[in-house]
């Protein structure tokens, strides 16, 4: 009884949570319609939270989604992640109904993607994963099964990076062929952080600047900031460190703006690691004394162990061991609590802060030196491999090692870290090899060492290169490198087809060569200042507006330069202000008329540029110069052969030779057989002779026949014989020159000229004279030919189609025609049937004309009384194809434009038109008749590609029985 009651009891508690769920959304959703988006966006998250609390039956999924949206645009991430939590959990319990398939799928996506800056478990985020995947398959979502596998990448790195690269390559496979911008940039950008978790920051810096274009925008998410952040401190280790310490700085300002205290903090500690990276520790201590005490509230276990690592070597650089030893094996607890890479991979030095405490007695099972080059060496981070490996040779360096236990690890180091990218920490690996073959007495590869690590550090920080070797390596050593790039820039020029690859290019060269953190071009267009590219500058950078700008404008016009720290205090000061502490502005035409200006600031130097630095900006600004100009002309070529291609489309489009096969309408067996011969014989390069009466439609075919050939792309050259004089036919094939002949005022090419790479169509090819069949019988033997009135030979290529109404074995017989010229013509012969022996296909020709001249006349002629297509149907058309087309088009105009009647027309056989009266032929001797026809037509040949059985469609052995019973034979005039 106790039970019953207390099932009574919850069944009185979900009632009253139902009623409850009417009433609110009796009172608040029915109003949402009538009020503003900011206060509709109040009531979705108003009505949220009540379901939040008291919706047992998920009813609620969809508001509680978008208000988790809402929570995610606006930076409230933590509200966003519980109730994305919340839906995840929820739905995870039940089988998903397909209303609910997109708030759960994306619920994942949004929480997952996360997981980086907001740990969960990583089992539970596999399972969660693996579920979304087999749901996206099953609804057949293309986008969700991209998103999920791109995750499904990212969960597997941790333990499996064979299946983390496999999910992410299927990822890039779908992406393919969904047309969604913003997916691609996303795949990107987590696919450039995938990469840096692996230790490969180069590729990362490669998705990255692929994402961004010419002007680099971060995002208004905290996620996506924090994502730059990393980015950014990738370019840090790669040795770009302007660039990177510029984008940190610049994606700092971003969270200040938007008030985004965590970003902020987040940025100080990037910061921080970045200038212990770069050894530059007074400014190190400077960036975290910004986090050093502040409230730790909210923060994830991956900032507070990076913030334990900044700690403890700053206290270690202050001979602090204990609070070192105390502060990394804090980091450490937070680091493997969170079961993830976080931040460590990207804080190398944290081996030197263990290595020296452990020498001061500092140790223990968590904080162990041996224990961590192990994780490292062992690892999946190519990066922290490399490290490893050198860390454990410098310690068997010092434990008097043998030379095969050192050198190999120290070549694995160098060789790992190259792969990565990191060109600072690849320094410091031949820093120590260095040594080795100095402690060896092997002068000559230590000094190849050292000056590879020279040409590095001596951009960066030449402070931390050591200073035993700084006495042969002059500061001109410099400027020889950048003398280099600038040369290899200009090499490029000719490769880089848009102004956009060429602004990021000398950009990126000018700050990672004179140590600028952020870099822009300006446009002055119409007197109004413009950024059309930049780096760590965003369209909410100061520098576009107040003195600053008017400062820029005028130094565009008066075509001068800006350089700071400078004379001028009333600029140095405008610029102050913005935090510009160094700052060098050249002009630049783009061309006569446009200007710009090409910029580099520095606002973590308070020092000027070096004085050789101005030299250098001005190369580079010609580069952009030269550039432009290249890309123009380039630009102008383009438009200009997409023009040409344009028009040469719209011309062959108004000849008909772009029309596909279809084209050729009918479903008659003879139609049927005249497109199969086309497919047939359209892919060789063997001649045809295509047959048929006038108006069949002969050149159509030949069209068809080029279309679909090799030689689609090039020209489809008709000659129509009959057309010309026999005295104009040799110029008009062959061309001539200036003063060939009267009336020749200019050289002209001739039709096999111009059908080089293409095709020729000999239409009426029984007409030509016999002195020209000589000639053209030389041309289709030998491809050459000379113009009129010049002895030098033309060679073109070409494909011969041509066409006839003539027998042309008559003509041969009768000696009209050239044996020879036959043999070599009438390789593959195509007989096209005249339209009465294929009367079927007259509804379909008519209504394909019906509607060609429905749009040219402007008429909506829709319907045809079946009489008028009887009497269509009972013409004989003389005149063929040609004929019913003029018919159709003579009818259409006269015509009222909607109702059509056929008049004219005699229906009576060819025989009764002109007066005969013959009696009717019999079936054998019409079966007999034709039967000869084919055979004649191929020489008596019955069997095989080109017989008569093939053309007949019967088998041979059906023709010879036929031929026996019919009494055919052949004859010796045949022969």
């Amino acid at each position: 009884m106790q039970k019953k009651g207390n099932k009574q009891k919850i069944s009185r508690q979900s009632k009253g949570l139902n009623d409850i769920g009417k009433k609110i959304l009796k009172e608040t959703i029915i109003p949402l319609s009538f009020v503003s988006p900011a206060d509709e966006e109040k009531k979705i998250i108003a009505l949220a939270e009540r379901y939040f609390q008291t919706d047992m039956n998920g009813n609620g999924i969809a508001t509680i989604k978008k208000a988790a949206d809402i929570f995610s645009r606006s930076g409230r991430i933590v509200q966003a992640i519980q109730y994305y939590d919340f839906i995840i959990n929820r739905l995870s319990t039940d089988s998903i109904a397909p209303n609910h398939t997109e708030d759960y799928l994306d619920s994942i996506f949004q929480r997952v993607s996360r997981s980086f800056f907001y740990p969960m478990n990583i089992n539970m985020q596999l399972h969660l994963l693996k579920k979304a995947h087999e749901i996206a398959r099953k609804y057949k979502n293309p986008v969700h099964l991209a998103k999920i596998k791109l995750l499904l990448g990212f969960s597997f790195l941790h333990g499996q990076t064979r299946e983390a690269t496999r999910y992410v390559n299927e990822f890039w496979k779908l992406v393919e062929n969904i047309n969604d911008e913003g997916l691609y940039k996303q795949g990107l950008l987590l696919t450039g952080i995938h990469m840096t978790l692996m230790g490969r920051f180069s590729e990362a810096i490669a998705y990255y600047e692929k994402m961004i274009g010419n002007l680099e925008k971060f995002g208004e998410r905290e996620e996506d900031l924090i994502s730059g952040l990393l980015v950014a401190l990738s370019y840090v280790l790669l040795g770009r460190a302007s660039r990177g310490i510029g984008m940190i700085n610049a994606i700092q300002l971003k969270a200040q703006r938007l008030s985004l205290d965590q970003t902020v903090s987040y940025a100080d500690i990037i910061e921080t690691i970045a200038l212990i990276e770069l050894r530059k520790i007074p400014e190190a201590e400077r960036a975290f004394a910004r986090v050093w005490g502040q409230t730790e509230d909210g923060w994830n276990n991956n900032m507070l162990g990076a913030t334990q690592f900044c700690k403890a070597y700053i206290l270690c650089s202050r001979e602090d061991y204990k609070g070192a030893y105390e502060n990394i094996k804090k980091g450490f607890m937070y680091r493997d609590s969170v079961n993830a890479p976080g931040l460590h991979p990207y804080c190398p030095w944290i081996f030197e802060c263990l290595y020296v405490i452990r020498s001061k007695g500092f140790f223990d099972d968590v904080v162990n030196f041996d224990l961590e080059l192990s994780k490292a060496i062992n690892g999946n981070n190519l990066f922290l491999k490399g490290i490893g490996y050198r860390h454990r040779a410098l310690q068997n360096m010092e434990a008097r090692q043998s030379d095969s236990t050192v050198l190999p690890d120290l070549n694995l180091s160098e060789r790992l870290i190259k792969e990565s990218g990191s060109e600072i920490e690849l320094a410091r690996t031949r820093i120590a090899i260095r040594d080795y073959y100095l402690a060896r007495g092997r002068q000559k590869p230590a000094i190849s060492r050292m000056r590879k690590t020279w040409a590095f550090f001596s951009k960066i920080n030449e402070d931390i290169f050591p200073n035993d070797l700084l006495q042969n390596m002059p500061r001109e050593r410099k400027s020889d490198l950048i003398v280099v790039k600038i040369t290899s820039i200009n090499i490029s020029l000719a490769t880089i087809k848009n102004r956009e690859a060429l602004l990021e290019t000398v950009m990126n060269a000018a700050m990672d060569y004179t140590n600028a953190t952020q870099s822009a071009v300006y446009a002055l267009e119409e007197n109004n200042l413009r950024l059309i590219a930049s780096r760590n500058i965003s369209s909410h950078n100061q520098a576009l507006t107040g003195p600053a700008r008017e400062t820029i404008g005028n130094a565009i016009r008066k075509n001068r330069e800006i350089i700071l720290p400078g004379k001028d205090n009333i600029i140095s000061e405008q610029f102050n202000r913005l935090g510009i502490r160094s700052f060098i502005g050249v002009p630049i035409r783009f061309d006569e008329s446009s200007q710009g200006y090409f910029v580099i600031g520095n606002h973590f130097k308070a020092e000027p540029f070096p004085d050789e630095t101005l030299s250098f900006m001005k190369m580079f600004a010609s580069q952009i110069e030269v550039g432009i100009s290249n890309i123009s002309a380039y630009e102008e070529i383009r438009k200009l052969k997409e023009r040409y291609e344009g028009e040469a489309i719209l011309l062959r489009r108004e000849m008909g030779i772009d029309l596909p096969i279809e084209q050729i309408i009918g479903q008659s067996e003879g139609i049927k057989k005249v497109v199969g011969q086309i497919r047939q014989v359209a892919p060789t390069d063997s001649m045809v002779m295509i047959l048929g009466e006038t108006g069949v439609g002969k050149e159509l075919v030949a069209k068809a026949i080029h279309n679909l050939s090799g030689k689609k792309d090039g020209p489809f050259i008709p000659v129509n014989i009959s057309s010309f004089p026999n005295e104009l036919v040799a110029g008009e094939l062959f061309g001539h020159e200036r003063g060939a002949f009267t009336g020749a005022h200019e050289k002209k090419k001739g039709r096999f000229e111009l059908a080089d790479g293409g095709t020729i169509f000999l239409d009426e090819i029984g007409d030509l004279s016999q002195d020209m069949q000589v000639k053209l019988l030389r041309v289709l033997q030998e491809r050459t030919f000379e113009r009129l009135g010049s002895s030098s030979p033309v060679r073109s290529d070409f494909r011969v189609i041509a066409a006839t109404n003539k027998n042309l074995r008559q003509e041969v017989e009768r000696g009209s025609l050239r044996q020879d010229l036959y043999y070599r013509l009438n390789v593959f012969p195509i007989c096209v049937p005249p339209l009465r022996e294929r009367k079927q296909d007259i509804p379909l020709l008519a209504w394909e004309f019906f509607a060609m001249f429905n749009r040219k006349l402007d008429k909506k002629i829709k319907r045809v009384p079946a009489e008028e297509i009887n009497k269509l149907m009972l013409y004989h058309w003389p005149g063929n194809v040609r004929e019913l087309k003029h018919f159709i088009e003579r009818a259409v105009i006269l015509s009222n434009g909607y109702d059509i009647s056929f008049s004219g027309l005699e229906f009576e056989t060819p025989a009764q038109s002109s007066g005969r009266a013959d009696k009717i032929a019999s079936l054998a001797d019409i079966e007999k008749d034709h039967i000869e026809k084919a055979l004649k037509s191929t020489f008596w040949k019955i069997s095989g590609p080109f017989g008569a059985s093939t053309l007949l469609g019967l088998p041979p052995s059906t023709l010879r029985h036929r031929m026996k019973m019919l009494g055919i034979h052949r004859k010796s005039s045949n022969l």
